[in-house]
């Protein structure tokens, strides 16, 4: 069975959330690089991305950033859903 931490975003203060994830690409890497040490830390095999407010345009290539960056974690491929 997989262990999946939760990264979710909603209403104001998610779009706030995402304006300081995913508001240039360093950010993004950032981010990714912060979970995964997370993931590594308390043994998640992944993580759950769940964005459930508007996202300014220009961002949604740091989110492919973010979630190509998010894993692999030692020893096992990357799990983002």
């Amino acid at each position: 069975m997989q262990v999946l931490g939760t990264l979710i975003t909603e209403w104001d203060a998610g779009a706030e959330a995402c304006l300081q994830l995913f508001g240039s690409p360093a950010a993004a890497t950032q981010a990714a690089r912060q979970l995964a040490a997370v993931a590594v830390a308390r043994g998640f095999d992944g993580w759950l991305v769940n964005i459930e407010n508007e996202l300014r345009p220009e961002h949604v290539a740091h989110v492919l950033t973010f979630l190509r960056r998010a894993g692999p974690y030692p020893g096992k491929g990357p799990t983002v859903y």
